[in-house]
């Protein structure tokens, strides 16, 4: 009887070691892994209340996803469960096999200590940079970056360009310009914050997304530079929000494009990247 036990215990204790090891390496398993400090939100927006925070290295399961275009990602970090954008973490697996879960943000109850800010007023909005931002000319990619806001940086918010509140008027030390609103944190009532219209430049008759070298793109996201054009590929390194490129080659299913950055080359998505003067993926030669 004494033996009998023994080995049940010997066997217990192997299936669990199994079982924890099939949970580490369950196949089809999506992962996020962060780079920077990465805020988890209680909804998928930027406006909603803060759960917890992901430190740089540190990894997270991918539970679901909030629309088709995985805008914000649902995560298991530790004992909470909380969303993250798309585009500040590093993504490891097929995202498409996630379940989609279509919540409405919260909106943030946090409040900006005003003597922080000199000259911001305790009700004022402002946005905070969570990395390095180009505040551009106009509210468009394309438009001409007048300054940088360094990681850290809070300026107050003077106008936003629509109702959705897309593309935000800041007004820095040096000059007043326009962030993207996903590039940044929200402290107040983006609502009290009027809507002003400026238009970007015509296009001009002689611009062409296709220079010598390539296509002309600029990043929507945070993209990962993988070694393949396959979500499988190892990832290279990360390519910031904001960053122009020049596309050489494509798949053969016009999905990914490769790219040269920081002295790589690699592979990103297409549909993670804005095509400059609506210039046409078609017109690279395919490559593998």
């Amino acid at each position: 009887m004494r033996v009998t036990t023994v080995m049940l215990t010997i066997l217990v204790m192997l299936w669990g070691a199994a079982f924890a090891q099939a949970q580490e390496e369950t196949p089809g398993e999506v992962t996020v892994q962060a780079y920077r400090i990465v805020n988890v939100r209680s909804t998928p927006g930027v406006g909603s209340p803060i759960v917890t925070t992901l430190n740089p290295g540190d990894t997270a399961r991918v539970i679901a996803r909030n629309n088709e275009e995985n805008d914000w990602l649902l995560i298991q970090a530790g004992d909470e469960q909380g969303w993250v954008a798309y585009f500040v973490v590093a993504v490891t697996g097929d995202l498409s096999t996630l379940p989609i879960e279509e919540i409405l943000p919260e909106t943030s109850t946090e409040s900006l200590d005003a003597a922080a800010v000199p000259g911001l007023m305790a009700d004022d909005v402002s946005a905070t940079a969570y990395r390095r931002v180009n505040v551009r000319s106009l509210p468009t990619v394309n438009s001409e970056v007048v300054t940088i806001l360094e990681r850290g940086a809070v300026v107050p918010v003077l106008a936003r360009s629509n109702e959705s509140s897309d593309w935000l008027k800041v007004e820095t030390e040096t000059d007043t310009g326009w962030v993207a609103y996903y590039v940044v944190t929200i402290t107040g009532d983006l609502t009290s914050v009027p809507v002003v219209s400026e238009e970007p430049p015509p296009v001009r008759a002689t611009a062409t997304a296709i220079t010598e070298n390539g296509l002309a793109i600029i990043t929507r996201y945070n993209v990962n530079l993988r070694a393949g054009p396959t979500l499988n590929s190892e990832t290279v390194l990360v390519i910031p929000f904001d960053t122009e490129l020049t596309a050489n080659a494509r798949d053969v299913n016009d999905q990914w494009l490769r790219v040269e950055y920081d002295g790589e080359t690699g592979w990103l998505l297409a549909v993670l990247v804005t095509l400059v003067d609506s210039g046409d993926v078609a017109t690279l030669p395919v490559a593998s």
